[in-house]
């Protein structure tokens, strides 16, 4: 009955925050926070623009590369759910109005 309780529970967490996507993300590299994607909005049915919000200055110039992004060692972590997302997405960083933005697609938990 516990678990049948926490997975009714889970899922009302999951649609209340759009699978995860709500709060925002932490993105994680060797287990340091390196940046979040904050404020999302909705592009299309599975692709989302949020704000990059760069946690580690080093790593602004990287972070803005497309290639920066197709790797397999980065960790995105739900704020909203506080678990990590067992998707790979698609992330494609851009600069508009002066903002770093990123739009991303297939990340959810």
């Amino acid at each position: 009955m516990l678990k049948l309780f926490k997975f009714h529970k889970r899922r009302r967490i999951l649609e209340k925050s759009n699978f995860g996507r709500s709060e925002g993300w932490v993105v994680e590299l060797n287990d340091r926070n390196i940046a979040e994607f904050i404020n999302p909005i909705e592009h299309d049915q599975l692709r989302f623009i949020y704000n990059l919000n760069i946690l580690d200055k080093s790593m602004e110039e990287e972070l803005m590369s497309s290639n920066f992004w197709d790797r397999n060692d980065l960790k995105f972590f739900s704020k909203a759910l506080n678990e990590y997302s067992n998707s790979i997405p698609i992330v494609n960083p851009k600069i508009n109005k002066g903002k770093r933005i990123v739009r991303v697609r297939y990340l959810f938990c």
